[in-house]
């Protein structure tokens, strides 16, 4: 013959003794023992762990890792997914978000903030859903209501001249007789030629006009012409509540017109996150209290 056995090596060379790690990652647990069958390794099945992705059973992590090459015969631990972590909600009330933010992540809700109008501190909890002691499983959602504080966030754009950015209104409950504080937060977006005047107008819940202040802004100092593009000029007013207007629910609203043309307003060309009609913007619905 021509010798083919003697070239055969007497023994394999190292890596023959090896075989490659296969990823067991999603497969059920019988799939999982045939797989290491198949592949000349052990399988040893670990404490398992909560996953809200993979399905309960099924394989979330292995160790030594896919791809890995081991001696044959070698142990790969596997865990099995349990499923969505499921725990009761936590009592969050009261507490401002940012000091609980951390802890509520170890649970893997999903968490929803919701800012609202309120005189508590910035992002002070003010209700939660689901309410605490009920199981969620982690994933779900949490909706929590904050306190947004006074300032509310307005974005309307007058005629691509003038943006009113936000509003700050401490209370929005008030005594007959007493003052309506109100800040608006207007930038120019570009030069401005014409002087324009603000009026702020408080109507009742027919819409008839029952208090008004009619002046050009910072009563007066801060005339628009001299507004420098993109600056936030503040703009402040105090508007008394009329002694004999009845109690209920009012609205305070304002905007611009070119100074001496009280009907001429100038026009909303995108309302943002406010309610606005005829060029009127809403800043709030204010409770005048018996």
């Amino acid at each position: 013959g021509t010798g083919c056995a003697a070239t055969a090596p007497a023994t394999l060379p190292p890596f023959a003794e090896q075989v490659l790690v296969p990823s067991f990652l999603n497969l059920t647990r019988k799939d999982a023992e045939q797989l290491a069958q198949t592949a000349g390794l052990q399988l040893i099945i670990g404490t398992g762990r909560f996953d809200a992705r993979v399905p309960t059973g099924s394989v979330v992590d292995q160790s030594p890792s896919p791809g890995r090459r081991v001696a044959r015969n070698s142990i790969v631990e596997i865990n099995l997914s349990q499923g969505p972590q499921i725990s009761p909600v936590i009592n969050v009330l009261n507490f401002i978000y940012e000091e609980v933010a951390e802890g509520l992540k170890t649970y893997g809700w999903d968490i929803r903030l919701v800012e609202e109008y309120n005189r508590e501190p910035y992002h002070k909890i003010l209700r939660q859903e689901p309410p605490a002691g009920l199981p969620l499983a982690a994933g779900q959602p949490l909706t929590l209501t904050v306190s947004g504080g006074t300032t509310l966030t307005l974005q309307v754009n007058l005629s691509d001249l003038i943006s009113l950015d936000a509003a700050n209104l401490p209370v929005d409950q008030v005594q007959r007789g007493a003052l309506i504080d109100l800040t608006l937060f207007w930038r120019a977006l570009r030069r401005i030629n014409t002087p324009y005047a603000v009026f702020v107008h408080l109507l009742n819940a027919d819409g008839q006009l029952v208090q008004q202040i009619d002046t050009e802004p910072g009563a007066g100092t801060a005339p628009t012409p001299g507004w420098t593009p993109g600056i936030t000029v503040t703009d402040r007013y105090a508007m008394e509540v009329p002694i004999g207007l009845p109690p209920g629910e009012y609205q305070l609203r304002v905007g611009l017109y070119p100074t001496g043309q009280p009907l001429n307003r100038l026009p909303v060309a995108d309302p943002g996150q406010a309610e606005v009609d005829a060029n009127s913007i809403l800043i709030r619905r204010i409770t005048v209290l018996p």
